[in-house]
């Protein structure tokens, strides 16, 4: 079935709201203020998460403030309080969360490198787009006629030839794992390690796997919408899965094509396999050819 519209779409804050506060006693403009920003921030429509200047970022820091395993009796007593406008966008400093962030953040800083040691890249074209160009590949696109027959299709040179070609034609996913982290660090969750990502290297969709057991993916580039993450879910994992076009979840061994001997443990040893396999889930849930599949190293970072 189709997506809901941006404007109709609603959070758990928005149906919370909607059933247990608006129109009683204890509704107020702060927590509709408070309401308004979860709404933002858990259906992602903020549309510059650097920009801390702008009244959304404060969605930010409260999720960076429940990242950072805060209270929450603190936080609940605390928001108990706000009834104005006002006091909903003044609670950073007056409840003095702004220190844990800024604590929170600076911790985080020396544990995120943790994530440069399982970093992969998935590299892929539209067939639609593919289809456009074939037979323009000079001696790949005659070398193609002759090798996809005898290989049943597995391998066509033409479509690495005319992504070299046309980079423009290419699509990447970025993958990496949650690490391993003692009870006293901080939990690297997929927002900072997507954040982290995107200042080393350049991709459309990013995928973060929390071992074997769970995968989050998240659209990063907006105006990138080939996959489709809600419907590719249940693809890569089972029925039950699934989001919004733009951030979803699954659990890939729930999948009957799951290689379960293969990744008992998810680890730096098999993490380019781990890959590899779900490249192949994203060619069976959506119209792409996979292009290649590699791990990145600090060398191949292309933003600095």
């Amino acid at each position: 079935s189709p997506e809901q519209a941006p404007e109709e779409r609603t959070c758990g804050a928005d149906l919370i709201h909607a059933r247990m506060l608006k129109g009683t006693e204890f509704d107020s403009e702060g927590l509709e203020e408070l309401r308004r920003l979860a709404h933002m921030q858990d259906l992602h429509f903020i549309e510059n998460p650097d920009d801390k200047e702008h009244p959304d970022y404060m969605a930010i820091d409260l999720s960076k403030l429940i990242g950072s395993k805060h209270s929450r009796i603190d936080m609940t007593q605390q928001l108990m309080q706000v009834r104005t406008f006002e006091e909903m966008r003044n609670i950073m400093e007056t409840s003095g969360w702004r220190q844990i962030v800024d604590e929170y953040e600076a911790d985080l800083e020396i544990t995120l490198p943790k994530l440069d040691a399982c970093v992969a890249m998935i590299e892929f074209v539209d067939n639609k787009e593919l289809d456009k160009l074939r037979g323009s590949g000079g001696f790949s696109s005659l070398l193609s006629k002759v090798v996809k027959p005898l290989t049943m299709g597995k391998i066509d040179p033409e479509i690495s030839a005319l992504a070299k070609k046309n980079p423009e034609l290419v699509h990447r996913i970025l993958m990496t794992m949650a690490p391993f982290q003692t009870r006293k660090e901080h939990r690297i969750n997929i927002a900072s390690a997507l954040n982290y990502m995107k200042t080393r290297f350049r991709y459309d969709y990013f995928f973060y796997a929390w071992g074997a057991s769970l995968l989050s993916t998240r659209r990063f580039n907006e105006e990138d919408q080939i996959l489709d993450l809600s419907e590719l879910m249940p693809v890569i994992g089972g029925d039950g899965d699934g989001g919004h076009s733009s951030a979803a979840t699954c659990k890939p061994p729930s999948n009957a094509n799951w290689p379960e001997e293969q990744f008992k443990r998810l680890n730096q040893g098999n993490f380019i396999e781990y890959a590899n396999y779900i490249s192949t889930r994203v060619k069976a849930g959506a119209d792409i050819k996979i292009v290649n599949v590699r791990l990145l190293k600090d060398s191949d970072r292309d933003i600095f």
